[in-house]
């Protein structure tokens, strides 16, 4: 039994109360249909743009790949400028240390890939804002809004059975950290 007004939360039912005490409800998610549509659409939007991905963008598997992919930089927290700034930190690198000419084109494979992936997540989060909200982005909102309202303080917040955390569930549990009387 758990003490008077104890609650046990997982990450996603964490989510569902901050939402329901701070808003944020409101809004639809993005089906994984429409996901995958959009992403094909953003491919075929960007072919001749895509230095790496340009000719496997059209391979009917890579929009699938993509949002895999992309999911996994969200959970990250990984933004576009996070990967054009490691795009022009290995240019920069690349050029001081063979000193090549000096020109701002990608040199190697890694940093158009990366430059590519920025692109992609971009347009992605822009074209999937105007009308839907990303599921991959509902913990980062999360983090927002604890942040804005202060959601732990006056609490005490037990942490327990998780193996791992991704970058966006550190950042809670530091907000938690930070705002709440005690964590355990």
């Amino acid at each position: 039994l758990y003490p008077t007004g104890a609650e046990v939360y997982s990450m996603e039912r964490l989510a569902d109360a901050v939402f329901r005490a701070c808003g944020g409800l409101a809004g639809e998610y993005a089906g994984e249909v429409f996901q995958l549509l959009l992403m094909r659409q953003l491919l075929a939007d960007l072919k001749g743009t895509l230095t790496a991905f340009d000719k496997t963008a059209a391979r009917p598997d890579f929009a699938s790949e993509m949002l895999r992919t992309l999911t996994e930089l969200k959970r990250a927290g990984l933004k576009p400028s996070d990967l054009t700034d490691a795009a022009r930190n290995l240019h920069q690198s690349g050029n001081s240390q063979t000193d090549a000419q000096n020109n701002s084109a990608p040199s190697g494979l890694l940093e158009m890939k990366l430059n590519d992936l920025s692109l992609i997540l971009e347009g992605y989060n822009a074209a999937l804002s105007r009308s839907y909200l990303d599921p991959a982005e509902r913990l980062s909102r999360v983090a927002a809004k604890i942040k804005e309202h202060g959601f732990f303080t006056g609490y005490s917040v037990f942490v327990d059975e998780y193996k791992s955390f991704t970058a966006v569930q550190m950042q809670i549990l530091s907000l938690a950290i930070a705002q709440a009387d005690d964590v355990t």
